[in-house]
């Protein structure tokens, strides 16, 4: 064999060679388009179905998203027809297949992951939980509740608050009956009783704590400490459900006073007092602010005049039912919010833009006239100050009002949607309401089909100061109030008809 044919015979078994590797190529790639092919089916449509099910997008949307995806696949089968001539085609439908598979895995874990998040911000809140703790001294020999038998427990009975009386039935039924309950007019008198030994524990409202160690004594939770729960009642939030797409609603936002990473107290003092009258048709939203030291009628009975922040005392339905009375109105939902609540919301967003009428410092921050830029820590003090400010709690009010507008222009932004999934860890995890998740996914779907902007418009209660006993403490001694004047409970009246019969 010559040279020449040695070198043709080699070429032609190389070419051979080559021509079997392209052909394998070719299967695998073809069966490899084909498999993938049916997971990214599968995964669409489940991710379609998910969608449908759940209701997450707009009707419109989601007939958008049907022809999408019908379209994609259809498509899809086509590049996979070609691949027999072009292994291009194949590779290429290979590549679209995995990019479309994981992005439907992704978008059904992102959508299980919001729809997760709204449950959340409803769970338990149709019931407010009333905590009463046993409290002894700190050098006390008591261990257990069990020690407490045949010993004096102080308490202050309080018609008002229910779960004291249940309380007391619940320690002596733990106690097999054997202890001797005695009771105090008011809370100066059951703390120095609980101080001078006079009993050896006390029953006490948690709601009511942040009080006695502001009013009746400041080092109260150094010489005393928890022994250990009485009793645990749930009062059932009552509501009137509307369709919020189509019915204007009013929500009340209650802020707690209550500092750093702890769950939000079902009761306690509310320092945020806010209404919002919310006009689902014509966009407009009403922000109505009522100082906390307004002297109103606990539950609507004059007997029992208090500072509004000690609504929060008695739990959520109180202070719904304070507000109620006071301008004749129907609240449909609350809002629950505390300190660390506004921080993380706020850094979530990325800051807020909130006006001030005067400058001021608190702490560490200096805020001036006009705008000012707020992370999640300023925003905190630029709500919380009330002292050298004119108006004192009433411009406070204001405060909050700037923020919450603040924020809730920032939550209808197209700005939002970058940073969608921390904004909603933030809300969900840092507040509680009633509101249901189907009525905050429908308010959702609203928003995407329209996008129309919304006109929020504020309302600050402004009244006099005054001084008034206070039902909760149960003393005589007189306490600086304001008045709930009047003529602004009727302008607030007018203000929150003419919002839900939309003009």
């Amino acid at each position: 064999m010559s040279a020449q044919s040695s070198a043709q015979s080699e070429a032609s078994c190389k070419a051979l060679k080559k021509q079997r590797r392209q052909q394998r190529f070719r299967r695998v790639v073809f069966w490899a388009a084909w498999v993938s092919f049916c997971i990214e089916v599968l995964a669409l449509v489940a991710f379609t179905g998910y969608v449908g099910v759940l209701s997450f997008l707009p009707h419109s949307y989601f007939i958008v998203l049907l022809i999408g995806t019908v379209i994609l696949i259809g498509l899809h089968v086509l590049s996979l027809c070609m691949q027999k001539r072009a292994v291009g085609a194949g590779v290429v439908s290979l590549i679209l297949s995995l990019i479309l598979a994981i992005t439907s895995i992704w978008g059904s874990v992102a959508l299980r992951f919001v729809y997760k998040n709204l449950e959340q911000t409803n769970q338990g809140a149709n019931v407010t939980t009333i905590v009463v703790s046993v409290y002894v001294r700190q050098d006390s020999e008591y261990e257990t509740l069990e020690q407490l038998k045949n010993h004096n427990v102080g308490v202050r009975p309080d018609p008002m608050n229910d779960t004291m009386a249940q309380a007391v039935e619940q320690l002596k039924e733990d106690l097999a009956q054997q202890v001797r309950v005695a009771e105090y007019a008011d809370y100066t008198q059951l703390i120095q009783a609980l101080k001078d030994e006079e009993v050896d524990a006390i029953l006490l409202d948690e709601g009511m704590v942040a009080n006695i160690t502001e009013f009746f004594d400041a080092d109260f939770l150094n010489w005393a400490r928890m022994l250990s729960e009485s009793a645990r009642v749930e009062q059932e939030i009552e509501i009137e459900n509307v369709d919020v797409t189509k019915t204007p609603f009013i929500v009340y936002i209650s802020g707690m006073d209550t500092k750093g990473n702890y769950p939000i107290a079902d009761n306690g003092r509310s320092d945020v007092n806010q209404i919002a009258v919310i006009n689902p048709i014509t966009k407009k939203i009403l922000l109505i602010n009522t100082p906390r030291d307004t002297y109103v009628a606990l539950s609507g009975d004059p007997a029992k005049m208090d500072k509004l922040t000690h609504a929060g005392v008695y739990g959520i339905n109180c202070s719904i039912d304070t507000l109620e009375a006071l301008y004749d109105i129907n609240i449909n939902y609350y809002v629950k919010v505390n300190f660390n609540s506004l921080i993380r919301i706020v850094d979530a967003l990325g800051g807020v833009t909130a006006e001030s009428d005067y400058a001021f410092t608190f702490g560490k921050y200096t805020f001036h006239k006009g705008l000012n830029d707020l992370n999640g820590d300023q925003a905190l003090a630029f709500v919380r100050h009330r002292y050298n400010l004119p108006g004192g709690d009433m411009q406070r009010g204001v405060h909050q009002q700037r923020v919450i507008q603040a924020i809730l222009k920032k939550l209808m932004s197209p700005a939002t949607i970058s940073n969608f999934p921390e904004v909603l860890t933030a809300i969900t995890d840092n507040t509680k309401t009633n509101l249901s998740s189907d009525s905050i996914n429908a308010l959702i779907q609203m928003q995407l089909t329209d996008m129309a902007p919304w006109e929020i418009q504020t309302y600050a209660m402004f009244g006099k100061g005054l001084k008034g006993a206070l039902y909760a403490f149960g003393t005589p001694v007189q306490y600086d109030v304001l008045t709930a004047p009047e003529e602004q409970i009727a302008e607030i009246q007018m203000l929150i008809r003419q919002i839900k019969k939309g003009r």
